[in-house]
């Protein structure tokens, strides 16, 4: 599952380097998705392994910061 995530937050990525509003906006609910999926590995697991998830979960953190700061303003 950890390949799995790391392709996420690659996408994640590639949508903020391009400054791809289309895609940065088909994929903001779907980073919620992922946050909370990181967030609770890195809750129930320990040593080495929760490290790893603690900083996947730092990454997704400044990519959603990253990508709400590209969409689309209402204002």
């Amino acid at each position: 599952m950890n390949e799995t995530m790391e392709k996420y937050l690659a996408a994640f990525a590639a949508a903020v380097e391009a400054k791809d509003r289309k895609a940065i906006e088909l994929l903001d609910a779907f980073s919620s998705h992922v946050y909370q999926d990181i967030y609770a590995r890195a809750n129930n697991t320990s040593g080495e392994e929760q490290a790893a998830w603690n900083d996947m979960l730092e990454r997704v953190k400044v990519l959603i910061a990253r990508m709400s700061n590209l969409k689309p303003q209402i204002w």
